[in-house]
């Protein structure tokens, strides 16, 4: 049942990216295509005792090394973003990671799309950041009989997400960048344990297009565009919790009962939110969360060997809080970040979550002002709480676009 909720996760992922990458490539004319290869060489950040040597093999887990290889496409200015983003690229890249300890964490691989903006650019050279966002497959997960000291990875296949930023030579047909990047593997708590894996490296990377091109005079006369505007998202996750089985010891080794006698738990948000658009690459601005967690106040019982799950009381599931949010706008696709405190939490149950939230994800609007999204809701910037679809409507006012 797990496994199958994670492949419709990471499955309806995988369509996003493709109508994604489908979305920003045009029939008319191709766009010159590229062949790139990249090779990171760095650490796992140290946050759990799995990785900090409570393992079978008492060992602690610090290094890695990966290699990816990835074809894309580069923007030429055809349409206006591509000038208001300085002639991004993007596509699609396979990646493999050797890590220390692979016997009980896996070698994972991941597909993935990736996102080169430009920060800076000045005749050969340039500055850009990456966004990667996809699925990885093949690690060895948490198991209480073959792989007890996982509590990293919870489940054979997780969420791959990295942000970078690069030096970029380019040549003819050839370039070259160094940089530095950031990468994290999580589940979003779709099953337990999963502490998540963050990593941290340096990287190389090298690309190559079979035929030259020259990228056009860059356009500069769109103004400046500003405006408002207010949205209303709804949306949706299912979460996992575990019983304490030190509590409990007389179900800790039932047959067929997996990690701590886990239980799911279904959640549901709302978001009212005020965006002030800055520029045609985005807006900032901040609103206010509900989020109706069946999980707080709830009990699991464990009557010799059956377990019931109890929900608590419907005032006590709700949490509210205040956040900070920006979009970068990318055409239609937006990449959401937020950052909340709760002002709300419910007293009297024994659930307490962290004082700062975050949502990190994506959103692509729709015809009619109505846009669909998917983020990660996690805790203090270390916890994935769940995985939030959502769905939403935009009402702006007020735009326009102010000559420099």
């Amino acid at each position: 049942m797990h496994k199958q909720l994670i492949i419709r996760h990471l499955s309806v992922l995988s369509l996003l990216l493709s109508a994604i990458t489908a979305s920003a490539t045009d029939s008319d004319e191709r766009r010159p295509l590229f062949l790139t290869t990249k090779i990171d060489v760095g650490t796992m950040a140290n946050t759990n005792d799995f990785l900090d040597g409570v393992n079978a093999h008492q060992m602690k887990m610090k290094n890695f090394s990966a290699y990816t290889l990835g074809v894309g496409w580069q923007t030429t200015g055809r349409k206006d973003w591509e000038h208001i983003h300085n002639f991004p690229s993007f596509g699609v890249a396979v990646y493999t990671a050797t890590l220390d300890n692979k016997a009980e964490i896996g070698r994972p691989y991941s597909v993935f799309g990736f996102y080169n903006g430009t920060m800076w650019r000045k005749g050969r050279s340039a500055i850009k950041y990456n966004i990667d966002m996809g699925v990885a497959f093949n690690w060895k997960c948490y198991d209480k009989y073959t792989n007890p000291y996982n509590i990293t990875i919870g489940s054979p296949a997780t969420v791959h997400i990295g942000l970078g930023v690069e030096y970029r030579y380019s040549l003819d047909n050839l370039s070259f960048a160094i940089g530095y990047n950031a990468t994290h593997f999580s589940n979003g708590a779709v099953r337990k344990p999963n502490k998540g894996l963050n990593m941290l490296s340096p990287f190389v990377k090298i690309a190559y297009s079979p035929r030259k091109y020259s990228l056009p005079e860059l356009k500069t006369g769109f103004g400046r565009l500003k405006g408002h505007e207010v949205l209303a998202t709804f949306g949706f996750g299912i979460k996992r919790y575990e019983c304490d089985t030190v509590a409990h010891p007389e179900v800790r080794d039932l047959p067929g009962k997996e990690f701590q006698m886990g239980s799911k738990f279904t959640v549901g948000t709302l978001q009212l939110e005020y965006l002030r658009t800055y520029g045609h690459k985005g807006r900032w601005g901040g609103g206010l969360s509900i989020v109706y967690d069946n999980w707080l106040g709830s009990d699991i019982r464990i009557t010799g060997n059956d377990v019931t799950t109890i929900n608590g009381p419907a005032s006590k599931r709700y949490t509210v809080g205040l956040f900070l949010a920006h979009e970068l706008c990318i055409d239609r696709l937006s990449v959401v970040t937020q950052l909340g405190r709760y002002i709300h939490q419910p007293s009297g149950v024994s659930q307490k979550k962290k004082d700062l939230f975050e949502r990190a994800g994506v959103k692509y609007t729709l015809p009619f002002n109505v846009f669909a999204g998917l983020n990660i809701y996690a805790h203090s910037f270390t916890k994935a709480d769940f995985i939030e679809w959502n769905v939403g409507y935009r009402l702006p006012w007020g735009e326009k676009v102010k000559s420099k």
